[in-house]
């Protein structure tokens, strides 16, 4: 009711549109709140604000191509564009596969607001999808520089080390996050790839079965059995997903590694395995 009031005095007062958007998300109210950002937009044809908000309802509607036509055709200063026009531009060229478009937006926020983090953040990610790592690494580091104690530019920093097999590097740089962090299970994921990478198989299958530990994830699992049969046997391997099978669900992917596996020890198994499966 209180948004409502607040409408009824501004009816283009964008807060209010924005929280009157969140709140109604089910018909007819969710179309209410649609009909009244579109009024607002008329009344107000150059708001970058309301512009931005009219394209938040049309990415969520999947109208990936009216948001890249209705973002790309605003004529406001690059500089003052807020991060929801860019992150919908961005966002949308990367739903239709475009990931050039988006790599190129993602560059010219970055280049115009150097100051923004969002910004870096997302010229970084958008470097990382179309695999430039090493671009992408040297843009982070630049960051920490500025912003020493943002913890999501460390752990980009340790992930793009890896990536771009500065595996020393990122065994520093993970070691240096907090305790609690490392004790995570994706970071033990990590962790163990890691160790993996650097033929350090002893360290890198504990730091893995750690990790498989607190999730017994299928991933997780998979992983590990391909390094077990690799650098013990693939009995070893099977008795692991068998182990697993004991107490979790049985993957569908996970199944299909098992019976790979079992050629080489039991064929009539393996193939029962598959018949199964198929």
């Amino acid at each position: 009711k209180y948004i409502q009031q607040v409408l009824a005095i501004d009816p283009g007062y964008y807060s209010a549109l924005e929280m009157d958007y969140e709140f109604n998300r089910i018909e007819p109210l969710a179309g209410q709140a649609r009909d009244r950002i579109s009024a607002a937009l008329t009344r107000d044809p150059e708001n970058i604000s309301l512009l931005s908000l009219q394209a938040r309802v049309l990415f969520e509607q999947k109208k990936f191509d009216d948001v890249i036509a209705m973002l790309t055709s605003v004529k406001t200063a690059i500089e003052k564009k807020p991060n929801l026009f860019w992150h919908l531009l961005i966002n949308s060229y990367a739903e239709k596969k475009q990931g050039k478009n988006a790599l190129e937006t993602a560059q010219a926020w970055s280049q115009s607001q150097p100051q923004n983090l969002a910004a870096q953040f997302s010229y970084i990610t958008q470097m990382m999808e179309n695999r430039q790592f090493v671009d992408a690494l040297k843009l982070t580091q630049q960051q920490l520089k500025l912003h020493p104690n943002v913890p999501e530019l460390k752990n980009l920093q340790t992930v793009l080390q890896a990536e771009t097999r500065d595996y020393a590097g990122a065994m520093t740089s993970l070691n240096l996050l907090p305790k609690d962090v490392q004790e995570k299970s994706d970071v033990l994921l990590f962790r163990g790839k890691l160790l993996i990478a650097q033929g350090k198989y002893v360290e890198g299958k504990a730091a893995l079965m750690a990790s498989y530990q607190q999730t017994k994830s299928p991933q997780t699992a998979m992983f590990l059995a391909d390094v077990i049969a690799k650098n013990d046997t693939p009995e070893d391997a099977v008795r692991f997903i068998e182990n697993h099978f004991s107490t979790e669900p049985k993957n569908l992917l996970l199944q299909s590694m098992y019976a790979n596996l079992l050629l080489f020890i039991d064929p009539v198994k393996a193939s029962n395995t598959f018949t199964t499966l198929i």
